[in-house]
């Protein structure tokens, strides 16, 4: 493998980076990559309305699109740790957090229980829940 290059996933990825070097970058969207687990995340303003706001407006937000949980790695507590630094940095930044699509029940329970909440408009049957949070 090339110097400065690490493989996502999905993709290959130039500059490897931690979410704090990611979130302090110039990029909009990187694959964080560690031992334990895989994270597409984004840096967004979209016009739309703030879960805890009756008008829509342009929200600064981090999106957490999509994370892949090494197998010998699940129900450690990884992803746990990486919500939590997620989150610390949201807060840092004074950005929402929006998971996008999540897809195990399990989980829409667990982010209920740390304050997240579904985004209810454009959400059909069948449809896996978004959720927005506001650290």
């Amino acid at each position: 493998m090339e110097h400065g290059k690490t493989k996502s996933p999905h993709k290959e990825v130039k500059d490897k980076m931690n979410l704090h070097e990611f979130v302090e970058s110039r990029y909009k969207n990187h694959w964080i990559d560690n031992r334990f687990l895989s994270a597409y995340v984004r840096k967004t303003e979209r016009y739309c309305q703030a879960p805890d706001e009756l008008e829509p407006r342009i929200v600064k937000r981090l999106d957490l699109v999509s994370v892949e949980v090494k197998d010998k790695c699940k129900g450690k507590g990884h992803f746990t740790k990486f919500l939590e630094d997620f989150e610390k940095e949201a807060r840092r930044l004074e950005r929402y957090i929006y998971i996008e699509d999540v897809q195990e029940p399990r989980l829409v329970t667990f982010l209920e229980k740390r304050g997240y909440r579904i985004k209810q408009y454009g959400v059909g049957e069948g449809d896996n829940p978004s959720m927005y949070y506001k650290p």
